[in-house]
């Protein structure tokens, strides 16, 4: 019974996430990439059979768009699972502080890629710590699409064809 319940869904979430795509949010992302889009993602990651809430962020001069997925299980922590081809790291909300994590092995489990030899690591310490504010989802996801592009070397995200 609680494989149909999952299913179902399962179903229901892509039905109305596909009926409620579009723009969500855009701005600048004080770089080279310049402006950023954020939309509902039509492709969902998945985390423990879960579906989460997904994103996707479109920079204007990159043609790598960086999924997001944001998972909320926990309601005192929520925690954005943000991945690029074959990297990803994950941004955590949690008494009142959002800032970078590396991503945890749950997810890897989940097929989510674990690389960080690219890694930034002097950017990913400046970002453990993004804000004390509480803010809201849509806050999140911009810190992300501005901060984001910083843990990655510059050649990554501008492969622009």
């Amino acid at each position: 019974m609680k494989p149909a319940i999952k299913i179902l869904a399962a179903m229901l979430f892509l039905i109305i996430t596909g009926f409620s795509g579009g723009l969500t949010a855009q701005g600048d992302s004080c770089s080279e990439l310049g402006t950023f889009t954020i939309e509902n993602s039509k492709k969902p990651l998945i985390s423990d059979a879960r579906i989460l809430k997904t994103y996707d962020i479109i920079y204007e001069n990159s043609d790598v768009i960086v999924r997001v997925g944001i998972d909320d299980i926990n309601r005192k922590c929520k925690k954005y699972i943000v991945v690029s081809g074959d990297f990803a790291v994950q941004y955590i909300c949690k008494k009142g502080i959002f800032g970078a994590e590396i991503i945890e092995e749950c997810y890897i489990e989940d097929g989510i890629p674990a690389t960080d030899i690219r890694l930034n690591r002097l950017e990913y310490f400046r970002q453990k710590v993004l804000t004390q504010l509480p803010n809201s989802e849509i806050e999140h996801l911009k810190l992300i699409s501005v901060y984001f592009p910083k843990l990655l070397p510059n050649d990554i995200l501008l492969a622009k064809n």
